[in-house]
């Protein structure tokens, strides 16, 4: 299974307890840690550069991204996968150096950090001196087309300054966490944190009310289900599904039909 998602085109999709805690959807933060376990086991890293890696569905968008908002010279990428050893590094030293009231705004806890999913990516205006901890991205100029164009290609911007009482880290104008789409189109245009949108969802029950979301020539239905039993196949009637865990007691389900009825 990608970590991103689980995919059919078949009738079936099999889920299991683990796969809660995987997917572009699963809510890391500072009351839902991540399963290392789980993690480790499913994730599909790939190389961004000579010192950062990314899980391999965010990377594929994101380097699109860049190329289509034309910022490839402009823009440096700053952080992406850590593991745990490298965050509680991270975490201590700024500890050390910054301070606990610094360092609780601007640096997760070890387990309770994206970086450690694979999904986000801190980027960065090139410059002499970068700041690991905050680069600067500014809104306008030749990156307000990326932050434009960013949910097109299943981006958000994880951490606003109007969602801090939310999401408890403060506004973090260069992180950018993949959601896939059509999840980070919804985002954006509700103006929510993902925090918010999982909450959303959840009114949404699979083969009952699914939201439906109607984008182009596509007619898209995402809805939400509890995980119940030990083990759990979902009949997905030959529709084209892609499923992701929530990190907290279900999944996000996610189908997509054309405007004419199944894709």
């Amino acid at each position: 299974m990608n970590l991103a998602y689980k995919y059919n085109e078949t009738n079936t999709i099999s889920l299991n307890f683990e796969d809660i805690y995987v997917g572009s959807l699963i809510l890391v933060n500072y009351n839902h840690q991540l399963n290392n376990i789980a993690i480790e086991k499913n994730i599909n890293l790939i190389n961004l550069n000579d010192e950062i890696k990314l899980e391999k569905t965010s990377i594929n968008n994101l380097l699109e991204l860049v190329k289509v908002s034309k910022i490839q010279n402009k823009l440096a990428f700053v952080s992406g996968f850590r593991n745990y050893k490298e965050q509680r590094e991270i975490y201590t030293n700024s500890l050390k150096g910054k301070g606990f009231e610094f360092t609780s705004k601007y640096v997760a806890f070890p387990n309770h950090s994206e970086h450690q999913t694979g999904l986000a990516i801190d980027i960065g205006e090139k410059r002499k001196f970068i700041d690991f901890i905050r680069p600067f991205l500014p809104y306008d100029g030749i990156f307000e087309k990326f932050r434009k164009n960013a949910s097109l290609y299943g981006f958000i911007e994880r951490y606003k300054k109007n969602k801090t009482h939310i999401t408890n880290i403060a506004a973090e104008p260069w992180h950018y966490r993949y959601v896939g789409f059509p999840h980070s189109h919804i985002i954006y245009e509700k103006d929510l944190c993902l925090e918010e949108y999982i909450e959303l969802i959840k009114n949404y029950k699979f083969n009952i009310n699914p939201f439906v979301l109607k984008y182009k020539c596509f007619e898209i239905e995402i809805s939400y289900l509890k995980y119940d039993s030990n083990n759990l196949e979902i009949n997905t009637n030959n529709i084209p599904t892609t499923v992701s865990g929530n990190n907290i007691d279900g999944f996000i389900i996610t189908q997509w039909r054309n405007c004419n009825g199944n894709l």
